[in-house]
C-alpha cells in the first residue's frame, strides 16, 4: 500500500469542495435519542447510510456526537482529498462540512477541547507533510495549526488528558520511524515521548484503561505487521502486547463501549487480497478472539465508537489490488 500512495505524484490535485452552510450539532443529537434504526444486531454487520463522497486512506474523530471522515484519497490514489463528512449516527446521515484547506490523506486525527486536529499526511504528490490544521465546529471553519516537527504520512492519533499524541508514520525519505510526538493542548507546542519499539507507518491506535495500543500497520518495506505494543502515559513506557490473528496495515481499530479493541479489515493476505476478516481484543485477558467479518473486504478504512454499543466501519478501499476503488461504505455492529 506505500507503494502505490507514489502513484498520485503525476497527477492532478482534487479541487477543494465548497462547504455547505451547517447548523451545528445537527438536529436528532440529543441526549437520550437512540440511533436511526436502532443499534445493529449483535453478531452482524448492518449497512448504514452510504457516504456522500468516497475516501479511501482517511482519518476519523468524534465531535459534538459526529463522527467526521477527514480526507483521504481518490481511487487507485489518483488525488489526495479536501473533502470532510459528517455522520449523525441519531438520524444515520451525512453532512458535508468545510473542506480541509490541505487535501491529504494518510493522515491522523484527534479530537480535544471540543475541537478536531488533522495532523501530517501525505499530499498529492505523495510526500509527508508537516502540517496540522484544526476544525472548529462551532463556526465550520478550519485553521493552521502548531506544525508537527518534522513531516510525518501513514501516522495514527489521538488524545489524551491535556495532550494529543502522534505515533509513527513515515518520513520525508519514505522511512517508517517509531517516533511518539507529543502535542500539549494548554502551551501548543510540540515534545517527543519514548519512541515505540517498533518503526512503522500505517498503524493505527486506540486507548483503553488509560493506555494507548499502537496496533498493526507495516515497516519501511511496506511489510504488513500483527504488532501491538502498549504505552503508558504515566509512566513514559511501552511493553508488548499479544499481536494480532494477522498482519494488519490501514485497519479500522476502535476501542468498544466495554474497553475491548476491535480491529477490522486491513491489507493484506498472502494473496494480496484486502481483509475481510475481523477480530477483537481483551486488554483483561491479553488475547485476541474472532469477530465478524465485514460484509466486504476492505483497507485504508477508519473505525469509531458509536452510542448503544455501536461500532462503525467507515470507507476505505475496496477492490483487487492494483485496481482499489475509494470506497462509500458505512457498515455498523453492535458490540456488547
Amino acid at each position: 500500500m506505500r507503494q502505490g500512495r507514489t502513484l498520485i505524484a503525476a497527477l492532478l490535485p482534487l479541487l477543494a469542495v465548497l462547504a455547505a452552510t451547517i447548523a451545528w450539532p445537527p438536529a436528532g443529537a440529543a441526549a437520550g435519542t437512540r440511533p436511526a434504526d436502532g443499534p445493529a444486531g449483535e453478531g452482524r454487520w448492518q449497512s448504514r447510510a452510504p457516504l456522500p463522497v468516497a475516501q479511501g486512506g482517511l482519518a476519523t474523530a468524534t465531535v459534538s456526537g459526529q463522527i467526521l471522515a477527514i480526507g483521504g484519497f481518490s481511487s487507485n490514489f489518483k488525488a489526495a482529498l479536501h473533502v470532510v463528512q459528517a455522520y449523525n449516527p441519531w438520524a444515520n446521515s451525512w453532512q458535508e462540512l468545510a473542506p480541509l484547506p490541505t487535501a491529504r490523506g494518510d493522515l491522523a486525527a484527534a479530537a480535544a477541547d471540543g475541537q478536531v486536529y488533522a495532523i501530517g499526511g501525505l499530499d498529492t504528490a505523495g510526500n509527508s507533510v508537516a502540517t496540522v490544521e484544526v476544525f472548529r465546529p462551532a463556526s465550520n471553519t478550519w485553521a493552521a495549526g502548531t506544525p508537527l516537527p518534522v513531516p510525518l504520512g501513514g501516522d495514527a492519533a489521538v488524545a489524551l488528558g491535556d495532550r494529543i499524541y502522534v505515533f509513527g508514520g513515515y518520513d520525508a525519505g519514505g522511512a517508517a520511524v517509531a517516533s511518539v510526538e507529543v502535542y500539549d493542548l494548554r502551551t501548543r507546542t510540540w515534545s517527543q515521548a519514548a519512541p515505540m519499539p517498533t518503526a512503522r507507518g500505517l498503524l493505527r491506535v486506540a486507548v483503553s484503561g488509560g493506555q494507548i495500543y499502537a496496533i498493526g500497520g507495516a515497516d519501511s518495506n511496506g511489510t504488513p505487521l500483527a504488532t501491538v505494543e502498549v504505552y503508558t502515559p504515566a509512566r513514559n513506557h511501552w511493553r508488548e502486547a499479544s499481536p494480532m490473528s494477522v498482519p494488519r496495515e490501514g485497519a479500522g481499530v476502535a476501542t468498544a463501549a466495554d474497553g475491548r479493541i476491535v480491529a477490522v479489515g486491513g491489507c493484506c493476505t498472502a494473496a494480496h487480497r484486502f481483509y475481510q476478516t475481523a477480530e477483537i481484543y481483551s486488554p483483561r485477558a491479553n488475547r485476541w478472539s474472532a469477530f465478524p467479518g465485514l460484509p466486504i473486504p476492505r483497507a485504508s478504512l477508519v473505525a469509531a465508537p458509536g452510542p448503544h454499543g455501536l461500532i462503525f466501519a467507515i470507507a476505505g478501499f475496496q477492490g483487487i489490488p492494483p485496481d482499489i476503488l475509494a470506497s462509500h461504505l458505512l457498515d455498523a455492529i453492535c458490540v456488547r
